[in-house]
């Protein structure tokens, strides 16, 4: 499951369908949701509780997640305007150390 702030947004295989020859993949639901957090803190700009939009953003993922998929999230993120990417790798319960 891809979450926004902890909250739910979109299954990950949802994700995985997005073609992998489409030369712009775009998460529709994750899009969606990042903009309307981008588009908040733009808010917060203008009220001068923030100096300015950074575009941080984390993404955790499972270390065995595919790069394709870590691709079309990535390239949705940029997209809403994340593009100061960080990454937090997560392992599995009960991976083999």
């Amino acid at each position: 499951m891809v979450c926004v702030d902890n909250a739910p947004c979109c299954p990950t295989e949802d994700i995985r369908k997005i073609p992998q020859e489409n030369p712009d993949p775009i998460a529709q639901k994750l899009y969606e949701r990042l903009d309307s957090k981008y588009k908040q803190e733009e808010e917060m700009v203008k009220l001068g509780a923030l100096n300015k939009v950074e575009g941080k953003i984390t993404i955790q993922i499972d270390k065995n997640m595919d790069f394709d998929t870590v691709y079309k999230i990535m390239n949705t993120c940029g997209k809403v305007g994340y593009n100061n990417m960080n990454f937090a790798v997560m392992e599995r319960e009960g991976a083999a150390e």
